[in-house]
């Protein structure tokens, strides 16, 4: 009896890597009835995809897209390539991505970054290429509270028609939320307060009302500001010549006028600048709607 074997069609010229089925079938001139519940036997064959001996340069950081949380990549030029991110100079064997930006990422933290050339229809991917080191960006930390009597004192006691000391003001207090530091509920009473003159000399309505006072401090062992350090306060910023030495720390502080509770206040801090990456631009939301604003005795 003769048999012959039918082909898939895309196996019959230049086939690619894949699984290929082959058919039994009786020959045109045979005469044999195949009995009922009896099928043809069947041949699978595979083609392999081939190893690719064709490699690719490391890829390179492109440090100004660098933040908190993500670090992007130049593209390596050539084949199709894709990237890989990992905590050791290993390459993984999972989690390669044709974008060349990783999210997600820890703040402060130094990551590896490779590339290879993609898989295709018949190779299989390229050997990864060393590893590159790159670090994100860290967190603008600063821990906000109420101003201190110390830096009250030193900076705001001999102002024109300022108060006696800080407390005047009232009594905020500043709490941090546990699972978030940039957001934090400020609560207590504000007094209201006339004469300031020292406030604004040049805007008499801004010299009595509600006044928020706070500050913070550059991170421990950073005894010299950057000269792009900045700090943001609604629409205001402010830069390196704002901060004081107060008992040998590097402080920011502010006295924030409130006419109301409705808004929340924001403090954005950056302390190396836009153009430097060490540190990411950090805003803190300062929940104001449980502060008391007591009325002008």
């Amino acid at each position: 009896m003769k048999v012959t074997w039918q082909a898939p069609e895309a196996y019959n010229k230049d086939a690619d890597a894949g699984f290929y089925e082959f058919t039994a079938k009786l020959a045109d001139d045979e005469t044999v009835i195949v009995p009922q519940g009896v099928e043809l036997p069947k041949v699978n064959v595979v083609i392999a995809k081939a190893e690719n001996a064709t490699t690719c340069a490391a890829p390179t950081v492109n440090e100004s897209q660098t933040t908190a949380d993500s670090i992007t990549l130049n593209a390596v030029e050539g084949k199709t390539v894709e990237y890989a991110c990992a905590t050791t100079m290993d390459a993984p064997a999972e989690g390669w991505q044709d974008s060349v930006t990783f999210t997600g990422l820890d703040a402060g933290t130094t990551y590896y970054f490779f590339a290879r050339v993609k898989e295709e229809q018949n190779y299989l991917a390229g050997t990864a290429s060393e590893g590159v080191s790159a670090t994100t960006s860290k967190i603008s930390g600063a821990e906000i509270t109420a101003m201190t009597a110390d830096t009250y004192d030193l900076l705001y006691k001999d102002w024109d028609g300022a108060q006696k000391d800080v407390t005047a003001y009232g009594t905020p207090t500043f709490t941090t939320d546990s699972s978030d530091p940039t957001k934090i509920t400020v609560t207590g009473d504000l007094t209201y307060v006339t004469g300031f003159t020292g406030f604004n000399e040049s805007t008499a309505a801004e010299q009595e009302g509600h006044y928020l006072t706070l500050q913070f401090a550059a991170p421990e062992g950073m005894t010299e500001l950057p000269e792009g350090v900045s700090v943001t306060c609604g629409n205001k910023t402010f830069g390196k010549d704002t901060f004081d030495d107060v008992n040998g720390a590097k402080i920011f502080s502010l006295i924030w006028r409130i006419e109301d509770t409705a808004n929340n206040k924001t403090i954005t801090i950056d302390w190396d600048g836009e153009n430097v990456t060490e540190y990411a631009p950090t805003t803190y939301t300062l929940d104001i709607s449980g502060l008391i604003l007591k009325s002008q005795e």
